[in-house]
């Protein structure tokens, strides 16, 4: 048994030197902010030596830089007149600020042109904390998927398995404030002009939302609002490919886009080793390091309805995919080991290998969110998959022993063939659920998830050994082996969060889990139990949680501290 204490605190402080420099950069015309401005200030050190600082600016326009001096402020955005200020920050207080103001930059002609063309479109508006895009003022290609318009947003990256990230940070593709079925993959599918805008924004926490006071809690997203003529539609790719007349690919990815009844369809077939795996929210795929073939589909179909509850729409769906595949691989390899040694004749060992494995997997996933009513949202996801593993393999070695180190001339010594196969299966099952439930100035959350997994694999080999040197002697070993495990692992949580005052969240959680695995090998040689390669190991183990945590937002500061407690046995 085992307690532990652990408290953390974290503070956060700021030391300013010279004059505090603030100031915004707009549209001359519309007074609407630049954020893609590019402000500069350059101070002479020397006659020939300069300092130049490039200074951030914020989705808002503004900036703020400390510094001291006479210097020389330069701000640009493509497609628009520079605009230079000279600033003196000649203060000694070292704490006084600055305020330039505006600094409004005017449109150029080249630039007036264009956007006369595309009717005034701007690429992007702010909405208080809100990025807004117009996809009409970006320059695509014809019949431009999602994909090419993402990669034009700025500071919008996209990695080659489509994640996107904000800045370096994670993002979610959402569809009207809510989780979007099929999730990146959709972003290769859907054609760029379906879209009517997207919008980046940090969207906060349900208990945010609910009270009104950040928590500290939130998730970068990138939502999309699509022109009501694309929805309830089919969207998809089908690939296919030969890289030589015994070398085939093909694939076929459907959605069907809709805030009601989702549909995805997919289905693949290859012998180029590529495993593939598509689900509604994830998808995987890997090249493998041999030769092998696959089959699979996958299909998954999720409602959505809403109601309206205290003048909110409460938005609830259930959801079902599953999918099965076939997997043939194997692949051959080689070794040759020569060993020199000082006064002793050389040898080699000489290994080949071939290796032979099928597998079939198939695989189902539920979920369900249902918001009872506007206090009470309930959750249930689970997931169950099966594999059904056969493989067998073979392995030649042979020793040569050097008649003399000079002469280079070999002879073989020793020769071993090891023939084997296995088969067996794993079955894996996950489930977790959740009651949140809303009180005044803060909620309660109850969490229990369960994990269990069942593993057996069963092998025989034989190997027939050959040594030249005692007269072609030959030895006959015969191994079986079963190795079974199991495994369960539960977790129960209940946390309590409360706002005591507009700046200071109380914070209180409880978990218990519990884990059991168990394995066991049964080995023997020849039809004789083996009982130095023969084991069972039975391990099962509790733990208790307790956190007394709190958040303090002191403008922009934020405290963390927090208690917690644990106890294992």
């Amino acid at each position: 048994m085992r307690t532990m204490l652990v408290v953390v605190a974290v503070l956060c402080s700021t030391v300013a030197w010279g004059d505090i420099i603030r100031g915004r950069v707009t549209d001359q015309d519309t007074g609407e902010p630049l954020p893609e401005a590019t402000v500069r200030f350059m101070r002479q050190l020397s006659e020939n030596s300069y300092n130049v600082q490039t200074v951030p600016v914020d989705t808002s326009g503004y900036f703020t830089f400390f510094t001291d001096g006479r210097g020389s402020l330069d701000i640009s955005v493509l497609g628009y007149y520079d605009k230079s200020r000279t600033v003196m920050a000649l203060s000694d207080s070292r704490r006084d600020t600055m305020d330039i103001g505006n600094a409004g930059l005017k449109i150029s002609p080249q630039l007036l042109k264009l956007v006369e063309v595309t009717a005034r479109a701007r690429r992007f508006t702010m909405r208080g904390d809100t990025i807004v895009f117009n996809p009409q003022a970006f320059k695509l290609s014809e019949g431009a998927r999602l994909d090419e318009l993402i990669r034009q947003l700025p500071g919008v990256e996209m990695d080659k398995d489509g994640k996107l990230s904000w800045n370096g940070k994670p993002i979610r593709l959402t569809m009207d404030g809510e989780s979007l079925f099929g999730g990146d993959a959709l972003v290769n599918q859907l054609p760029a002009e379906a879209v009517q805008s997207i919008k980046a924004y940090n969207k906060a926490s349900e208990l945010s939302e609910q009270t009104g006071r950040n928590d500290g809690t939130e998730d970068m997203v990138l939502d999309l609002s699509i022109k009501p003529g694309f929805l309830d539609r089919w969207y998809g790719d089908v690939k296919a490919g030969l890289q030589t007349k015994e070398n085939y690919e093909g694939e076929l990815v459907m959605n069907r886009l809709s805030k009601n009844d989702p549909v995805l369809v997919y289905a693949d077939a290859n012998n180029m080793e590529k495993t593939h795996r598509r689900y509604m929210n994830r998808s995987m795929s890997s090249w493998g390091n041999g030769f092998g073939n696959e089959q699979g589909a996958s299909a998954g179909y999720q409602h959505n309805w809403n109601k309206m509850a205290d003048k909110k729409n409460l938005r609830s769906y259930v959801s079902i995919s599953g999918g099965l595949a076939h997997d043939d691989n194997w692949n051959t390899s080689g070794k040759q080991t020569d060993n020199y040694f000082p006064n002793t004749a050389a040898s080699r060992i000489s290994t080949e290998t071939y290796h032979r494995k099928h597998g079939l997997s198939p695989t189902v996933n539920t979920n369900l969110r249902w918001n009872a009513d506007s206090l009470n949202l309930f959750s249930l996801q689970a997931n169950l998959s099966h594999n059904q593993l056969r493989s067998h393999s073979s392995q030649t070695s042979e020793q040569e022993m050097f008649d003399q180190v000079d002469t280079g001339i070999a002879s073989p010594t020793l020769t071993q063939l090891t023939a084997s196969r296995s088969q067996g299966h794993e079955t894996k099952m996950a489930a977790r659920g959740s009651w949140s439930h809303k009180i005044h100035d803060g909620n309660v959350v109850l969490n229990a998830s369960i994990n269990m997994s069942d593993h057996q694999t069963e092998q025989w080999t034989d190997r027939t050994i050959t040594d030249y040197r005692a007269g072609d002697a030959t030895t006959l070993l015969s191994q079986h082996s079963t190795d079974p495990s199991s495994s369960l692992a539960t977790q129960a949580s209940v946390t309590y969060k409360y706002w005591m005052n507009s700046k200071w969240l109380m914070n209180m959680a409880y978990k218990n889990t519990y884990d059991r695995q168990y394995k066991r090998r049964t080995f023997e040689s020849d039809g004789f139990p083996d009982a130095a390669n023969t084991y069972r190991d039975h391990y099962h183990g509790t733990g208790h949680a307790l956190t007394l945590g709190s958040t303090l937002n002191l403008h922009a500061v934020s405290l963390v501290p927090q208690v917690v407690g644990r106890l294992a046995t």
